[in-house]
């Protein structure tokens, strides 16, 4: 499904198990992938060219990296803002998929979920792939280990039936063949249903259910036999994170923003949740 990738890579010491883990890329569908790397040089006048370029070995040598390991490759190199330069490559290269790190040079230590990655997401053409590094001290240095192994053995899909959870599950259904597991997921937030009706709570629940049984029955007949599904009440973000941790998801698919979530926000609460504390990858769709 998606056939050619944009690796957004930074050059640092945390790319290098980026490019590790994308083997995983082909479970995907990938077979095509543009490089790309963003020398921030707004503080540097007059040095853009000669620090653009001091780029170009390191840049080269990642991109052969992924040439070992089947992928025919292309590099980008641009000078600007990271974000802002990351879509425009993803747009003009005609990427189906963004893929990128939730931590690199310059990010907070202490946010998971760095600045350009929220950017990305937003305003990229495409889906995003955001793999979450855990910043750990080894040997008085800093590395950033990926989980993102066997990427479509179990696919956790949270749903609140939204159009962004539409157009995910769109994503999903044309994954479906590959996957091994899917669990679909709604969470009810339980705030809000205590003070319904039990007569209207129980025709919601029921609607609930018929949906996820329709969707169940898309998936299957997409070609994954695997696929089961849970209404749960809760914090939906509590909810799903313990879900993930419990059943070992290899993947998180889900759409960026729900019901209810503010038109003004970068990525809705459930999902920035999900990808700043998931152990899984997240992949996510653009309501």
């Amino acid at each position: 499904m998606f056939l050619h990738s944009l690796i957004a890579t930074d050059l640092s010491a945390g790319s290098g198990p980026l490019l590790e883990c994308t083997t995983q890329l082909q479970a995907l569908g990938t077979q095509r992938v543009t490089l790309a790397h963003v020398a921030e040089t707004r503080h540097s006048v007059g040095l853009d060219d000669a620090l653009a370029e001091d780029h170009l070995p390191e840049l080269e040598a990642q991109a052969q990296t992924l040439r070992e390991q089947g992928y025919a490759v292309e590099t980008r190199l641009a000078k600007g803002v990271a974000w802002y330069e990351v879509v425009e490559a993803a747009r003009q290269s005609g990427a189906d998929l963004v893929v990128t790190a939730s931590h690199g040079r310059g990010a907070v230590l202490s946010s998971l979920l760095g600045g350009t990655a929220a950017r990305i997401v937003e305003y990229a053409p495409c889906p995003v792939l955001v793999l979450r590094m855990s910043l750990m001290a080894e040997d008085g240095g800093r590395y950033c280990p990926l989980r993102f192994s066997k990427a479509l053995d179990h696919v956790l899909f949270p749903t609140d039936f939204s159009e962004a959870a539409r157009k995910a599950f769109e994503v999903l259904q044309g994954l479906a063949g590959r996957i091994g597991r899917i669990s679909l997921v709604h969470v009810n937030q339980r705030v809000a249903w205590e003070h319904l009706a039990p007569e209207i709570a129980a025709s919601y629940t029921e609607d609930d259910a018929r949906r996820l049984g329709d969707m169940t029955e898309v998936l299957q007949g997409a070609g994954c036999r695997r696929v089961a599904s849970q209404i749960a009440q809760g914090d939906p973000r509590k909810v799903l994170l313990e879900q993930a941790a419990q059943e070992d998801v290899s993947l998180v698919v889900m759409g960026t923003r729900g019901w209810g979530e503010l038109p003004g926000m970068l990525l809705g609460s459930t999902a920035y949740s999900l990808v700043r504390r998931a152990r899984a990858p997240v992949l996510l769709v653009r309501g």
